[in-house]
C-alpha cells in the first residue's frame, strides 16, 4: 500500500472475470484483515482482474504476478501451472478529475459521462467510470488512477431519438492530478 493511512482491508473483494467468449466463469477472494487473500480452484483461461470496496480516494496502483503486470496484459491460467503469489498494490495518490457539460442552451442537466482508459482493453476496463451530471450540469470523479484517459458525454435528444454526444477529450492524469474538463454536446449535422 502507498500514501496516507490505509484503507479498510477486510472490505477488499479480489475478482476474476474470464475474458474469452466461452468462459462464463470467474473466481472471488476476500482480503483478510492482515492483507493477505486466497483464490483456490480457478479454471483454466483468459482472465481480467478488479477490485472492489475500495474507499474514495484509493485506486489500485498495479496487479503483479511474477514480473507480469495483470491490468495491462491480464492473467492467462493454464492446467498445470502451480499458481503463484498475487501482489495488488493500491494507492491514495489518486487524482481527480472535474468537468461540466453543455450544449447550445446552457447547462445540461443528467448528461451521462464516461471516463475510460485510453485505450480500452478487456484487462483495463474495471478502471473505467461513469457519472451523470448534477442540476447545474456539472460532475466530479476521484479515486482515478494516473493514466491516459478518454472522457465522454452521452444526453438522450428526447424519448425515441437518437443520444447526442460530445466530441471525445483526451485526458492525462498523474498522481495527485485535480484538473477539469468542459465537455459540450454537438447536434448531429443534417443529412
Amino acid at each position: 500500500m502507498l500514501g496516507g493511512g490505509s484503507p479498510t482491508l477486510d472490505r477488499i473483494g479480489i475478482s476474476f472475470s474470464g475474458i474469452d467468449e466461452d468462459q462464463q466463469v470467474g473466481a472471488l477472494g476476500r482480503v483478510k484483515k492482515d492483507g493477505t487473500f486466497e483464490i483456490r480452484s480457478v479454471n483454466d483461461g483468459n482472465y481480467a482482474i478488479s477490485v472492489s470496496g475500495l474507499e474514495n480516494n484509493w485506486y489500485v496502483k498495479s496487479v503483479r504476478l511474477g514480473g507480469n503486470e495483470i491490468l495491462e496484459k491480464g492473467l492467462q491460467l493454464e492446467k498445470g501451472g502451480s499458481g503463484g503469489r498475487l501482489e495488488v498494490v493500491v494507492s491514495s495518490a489518486c487524482a481527480q478529475l472535474d468537468g461540466s457539460v453543455s450544449d447550445h442552451y446552457g447547462a445540461v442537466i443528467g448528461a451521462h459521462v464516461r471516463v475510460s482508459l485510453e485505450p480500452e482493453t478487456p484487462y483495463n476496463r474495471s478502471r473505467s467510470h461513469s457519472v451523470r451530471t448534477d442540476q447545474s450540469g456539472h460532475f466530479s470523479l476521484s479515486g482515478l488512477a494516473p493514466g491516459t484517459y478518454r472522457v465522454l458525454a452521452k444526453y438522450p435528444a428526447s424519448p425515441g431519438s437518437s443520444t447526442l454526444r460530445s466530441d471525445p477529450q483526451i485526458v492525462t492524469l498523474s498522481e495527485h492530478d485535480h484538473t477539469a474538463v468542459q465537455l459540450t454536446i454537438v447536434k448531429p449535422q443534417a443529412e
